[in-house]
């Protein structure tokens, strides 16, 4: 299940020629699990056009493995990248410096904090995402998160509003974004 096949009735959902109403149903019943199964959630958006002289994953993946470090610091947590195809030289480079010589930039103050990401147990995984649930569920989280900051054209029924991120409730992990602000959960990257 993919974010993208839900809102064009595509994919697995093609011969099930579902109204956007019901398709509006499955994509929130599917956030809703989110809590249910006792998923901790956050989402990176990355503004392209600010950012030229890098790419958007990349950023992503910083911004990503440096929240994962904090989070697995503070509960000592061990962690282990699941991740879908594409890209996997350049995520496994990324998680490889992070581990080595992690850094970030101080919320209070100048200056790059150094934070090697030791709680890392292996270089990230790549797997196909239609053999994996839970990489279906980020899909659609990140889609929600992306359309909470990013409202959708106007349509007779959403099938993702503004208001689907807030459907994962308390699996909103709001520690990532409790500095900068914003919905819940979402680190924008501006």
């Amino acid at each position: 299940m993919k974010a993208n096949h839900l809102l064009g009735n595509s994919g697995a959902f093609r011969t099930l020629a579902l109204s956007e109403s019901a398709r509006y149903a499955i994509y929130r019943q599917t956030m809703r699990l989110h809590p249910k199964l006792g998923f901790k959630t956050f989402a990176i958006l990355v503004n392209k056009a600010n950012h030229p002289d890098r790419t958007a994953d990349d950023l992503a993946w910083e911004y990503l493995l440096q929240r994962l470090e904090r989070f697995t610091t503070y509960g000592q947590e061990l962690t282990m990248i699941v991740h879908d195809e594409g890209n996997a030289l350049a995520v496994r480079k990324l998680a490889r410096k992070s581990r080595r010589a992690g850094g970030a930039g101080s919320m209070f103050g100048t200056g790059v904090l150094q934070r090697p990401f030791a709680r890392l147990l292996d270089d990230p995984v790549s797997r196909d995402s239609s053999q994996s649930y839970f990489l279906q569920m980020a899909d659609l989280a990140a889609y929600a998160a992306f359309r909470r900051h990013y409202p959708p054209p106007p349509r007779p029924v959403h099938i993702v509003p503004t208001s689907m991120w807030d459907e994962m409730a308390g699996a909103r992990y709001a520690p990532v974004n409790m500095y900068s602000g914003g919905p819940p959960g979402i680190v924008h990257v501006n």
